[in-house]
């Protein structure tokens, strides 16, 4: 049977409210709905609960309030932070950053410790921060299988904080480079260097003095591969006993 979906128009904007968990409204997409708005205000309802909490349209909501325009909205019970997380998880518009800030508002203390580390190492995205903390749980495949499996497992709350002591040594370590190649907060490179560390007899002091004795030898590459391959040719330069970082894990 299909169900009939009332469209309501409304300007008491009291009867709506922003649901805890749902991601923080981005001033910059308000005001660039705003402007919008002025030129032509379309239909597109935002979704609530029957509390007239915003399951969907939480910037539309607040640009059309702030531009006291009408707001349309279509009703559905029993929808809450759950159906909230769904939308969020489809829509392109959400940001890791939305995701972390989501969880950690909902108490997950996975994310908070996640978001604390991250707000030590301000100059690490976000993806060499998640590699930093988990880079035994990748190897322990504890995230969600197939494409993109750690990616749904960070939207869906199931992230996990490795060896967080470890996890600063790393990053510690890898911001020692920072003088000798300005690419060191890279994804890409820190991924490298995380399991080059993990390699039986590998001397970071010794890297880096290498790097001092040939600025410019590390240059930027695009795979976490070639990466490996560069570090390996400088750390082994006039080395009677190589090692080998290019099957490292």
């Amino acid at each position: 049977m299909k169900q009939e979906i009332l469209v309501h128009q409304t300007k008491d904007y009291d009867m709506f409210h922003l649901i805890q968990g749902n991601r923080t409204v981005d001033r910059v997409h308000v005001e660039r709905l705003k402007k919008s708005f002025s030129v032509q205000y379309l239909l597109s309802p935002i979704i609530v609960n029957q509390d007239g909490g915003i399951i969907d349209g939480q910037h539309r909501f607040t640009a059309a309030k702030e531009y006291d325009l009408p707001i349309f909205f279509i009703r559905i019970n029993n929808f809450g932070l759950k159906e909230v997380q769904l939308y969020n998880m489809h829509s392109k518009n959400w940001t890791k950053k939305d995701f972390l800030n989501m969880h950690c508002e909902n108490g997950l203390e996975e994310y908070i410790k996640f978001r604390e580390f991250m707000n030590e190492y301000p100059e690490f995205g976000m993806s060499a921060c998640m590699t930093l903390v988990s880079d035994k749980l990748d190897a322990d495949k504890k995230w969600i299988s197939g494409k993109d499996g750690r990616t749904k497992s960070f939207q869906e709350g199931l992230m996990i904080v490795g060896d967080l002591k470890r996890a600063h040594e790393n990053a510690l370590k890898i911001r020692a480079v920072k003088p000798y190649h300005d690419g060191y907060n890279r994804g890409a490179f820190v991924k490298a260097m995380v399991q080059i560390f993990k390699v039986d007899g590998y001397k970071h002091d010794k890297f880096l003095s290498k790097l001092a004795q040939s600025p410019g030898s590390l240059i930027h590459c695009q795979k976490t591969s070639a990466y490996k391959l560069y570090i390996e040719n400088i750390y082994n330069y006039n080395s009677s006993k190589p090692l080998y970082f290019r099957f490292s894990r």
